[in-house]
């Protein structure tokens, strides 16, 4: 009788922390749009050279390409073929950065299942093997850069570098069990209720997709090809920001991670609006001295490239699933 009101609570929980995180976006869109510099952004828009425009989306190409040879990684056996895996990727992303309160990634799940009959556990295992790579190259490198560019941590330097040292050291722990820890929660998960089954019974997929990073093969190549997406997504706004005239490294990098940290937070928000060009103005504000005006321009600037971007890579993704043919799930 308590298994109703359990999942009536989680849906409760949900809807409310949507609301939450929306109203979190909204307010703070619009404080970035009083303080935005409109003459910056005209003159932004008005004078990137289309070359460094072209340059950007073929980077940006070339990030989802190293995202597609990821996913067959975690996928293993079961991965269909590069030319095949590719458009999905496209879509996904364009889902990803199109859709409100980061349901876009749902996508994934849904296009390996009716193109290549995936099941939802591997499709899950294969997402969240991917996030928490990413997350891991981001913290790591990203802290890096941004502890040795910046001159605001010359005293703690040295102190830093450890503790970024030892949150790698922890997350790779995580990473290696977190088939173990799944298979514990799957074996004291209470068998009462819709969701309660439904989650059990993915699982076990799951946490064999999870269970695969421990293979040395597939650890080093996924690790290898996040340091190559992660590279990737960096040069798309270094290309960006050097049309603006904005350069140094590594600080930038550091600037670009915390984005990205603040991009990967589950913070519901329409196509991250709000959410991405406060990281931008925060890190280029206080770690690279733009004023507050013309930081925000950047942010907005380089928020509307990438989703040009995505939509263009989208749209060739999309155009490219229709000529292949679709996979009738088994019965």
């Amino acid at each position: 009788m308590q298994c109703p009101d359990s999942e009536t609570s989680i849906s409760f929980t949900s809807r409310l922390w949507r609301l939450a995180g929306l109203l979190f976006s909204l307010v703070l869109l619009a404080l970035l749009l009083n303080a935005l510099d409109l003459d910056a952004l005209r003159r932004m828009t008005a004078g990137v050279p289309a070359a460094s425009l072209l340059l950007a989306l073929l980077v940006y190409l070339l990030l989802n390409f190293f995202r597609t040879l990821r996913f067959q990684v975690l996928l293993d056996a079961g991965a269909p073929a590069l030319t095949a895996l590719w458009p999905v990727v496209l879509v996904h992303n364009l889902m990803v950065r199109l859709m409100p309160f980061k349901t876009g990634e749902f996508a994934w799940l849904l296009l390996l299942r009716r193109h290549f009959d995936q099941s939802v556990g591997a499709g899950l295992g294969s997402l969240l093997g991917a996030r928490l790579f990413e997350l891991l190259i981001v913290l790591l490198i990203g802290g890096a850069a941004l502890v040795q560019g910046s001159d605001r941590f010359d005293e703690n330097r040295g102190a830093l570098t450890l503790v970024l040292a030892g949150v790698f050291l922890l997350c790779l722990a995580g990473l290696v069990s977190a088939g173990w820890w799944l298979r514990q929660l799957r074996l004291r998960l209470p068998q009462r209720g819709n969701f309660s089954r439904r989650l059990a019974a993915a699982l076990p997929a799951l946490e064999d997709s999870l269970a695969r990073l421990r293979q040395p093969r597939t650890f080093l190549f996924t690790l290898l090809l996040s340091c190559l997406t992660w590279s990737s997504s960096v040069c798309f706004n270094l290309v960006l920001l050097a049309a603006l005239g904005i350069h140094g490294l590594p600080l930038l990098v550091g600037v670009i991670s915390i984005t990205m940290l603040v991009e990967a937070l589950p913070v519901a928000s329409i196509s991250g609006l709000g959410v991405i060009e406060g990281g931008w103005t925060f890190g280029l504000v206080s770690l690279a001295g733009l004023e507050p005006g013309a930081a925000v321009a950047t942010g907005f600037f380089l928020h509307a490239c990438q989703l040009l971007a995505a939509t263009l890579c989208g749209l060739v993704g999309w155009l490219w699933l229709r000529r292949l043919p679709r996979m009738e799930p088994a019965l």
